[in-house]
Order: structure tokens, then C-alpha cells, then sequence
């Protein structure tokens, strides 16, 4: 498995992770959105809208982590922005967390380890999910373990609120 950088996992073994947190990615899916006035941009239109550069791998990560999000479909010269993220963004109360409950999910590995092990998994439990499930290399999950448990910590809470329940099962 390749090296990473700190704060760039988008691959976590087995799964596919975002770099950038759920709440992050809205609020850059809502900029280009308010800025934009439309929901179909060119990869340099959604660029410009939020200010950043298509050029720059900072902005490739962030539109991959609004895609496994489910935010953004993105295809040829194009990102269009999903029913999902406006729902989110533009939802009723209810409609906004059930939405961010389901972008959440999205990222099979924080539904992975929040379905078995609830809403505060220890580093350890995260580690032994990434060993266990991601197949990752022993000598790699304890670094990862610590960037996704701080990726999950950031979306835990609309798994928690969305199910009503601890998240054991």
C-alpha cells in the first residue's frame, strides 16, 4: 500500500474515505451552489465559485470527499450537485438530518465501525475495525486509526441523532 500523507486517506484499505469532514463539504457545496445559482458547473466553474484553484490537489481531495459523501456526482468536465446535498443544505429540519444521516452512511467504514461498535469507539476498536474489516497492515492502522477516529468524531453525531439510538446493535 502507497504512503500517505497525513490528512489524506482516501483509502483506507479496503474502503474508499473522504479527506474533509461532512459539515466541511456542505458548507463548500453550498458556496458554489449560492454563488453559482445552478447545479451543474464545470470542474473550473465549481472551482471558481469557491475560490480555489483546479489545478491544486487540494481541490481534487475535497471534490472526492463531497462524492463519497454522496454531495457531488462528478463526470467528464462536470460536477453536479445531488438532490442528497440539497436536502441536506436546503431540507426541512427533518429532511436535513435524515439527509446527513444518509451522507454520513455513505462512508461505509464510519457506518462500519459506528454500526459495531455505537457512537464513541475507542482508538483501539478503530484500529482493530481498520485491521479486521479494511484489511489494512498492522503497521499502518495505528497512524489511521487516529485521522479516521477524527474524521468519525465529526459525523458521529448525525448518525447518532439520525437513528435515535446508541448505534450497538
Amino acid at each position: 500500500m502507497p504512503k500517505r500523507c497525513r490528512r489524506h486517506i482516501p483509502k483506507v484499505g479496503t474502503y474508499d474515505c473522504p479527506t474533509r469532514d461532512l459539515d466541511d463539504c456542505l458548507s463548500y457545496v453550498k458556496k458554489a451552489f449560492e454563488t453559482a445559482k445552478v447545479d451543474v458547473l464545470s470542474r473550473e466553474g465549481f472551482a471558481n465559485a469557491i475560490n480555489q484553484s483546479v489545478k491544486g490537489g487540494g481541490f481534487g481531495l475535497l471534490v472526492g470527499s463531497m462524492a463519497h459523501y454522496g454531495l457531488v456526482d462528478t463526470g467528464g468536465d462536470q460536477i453536479k450537485i445531488t438532490e442528497l446535498a440539497k436536502a441536506c443544505l436546503f431540507g426541512e429540519a427533518d429532511e436535513q438530518r435524515k439527509a446527513k444521516e444518509k451522507a454520513a452512511r455513505k462512508v461505509l467504514l464510519f457506518a462500519d465501525i459506528y454500526d459495531r461498535y455505537g457512537a464513541n469507539p475507542t482508538e483501539e476498536q478503530i484500529r482493530l475495525s481498520l485491521r479486521e474489516k479494511a484489511k489494512v497492515e498492522t503497521t499502518e492502522a495505528n497512524s489511521l486509526a487516529i485521522e479516521v477516529g477524527k474524521l468519525l468524531n465529526k459525523v458521529v453525531s448525525y448518525l447518532t441523532s439520525a437513528s435515535g439510538e446508541d448505534g450497538v446493535r
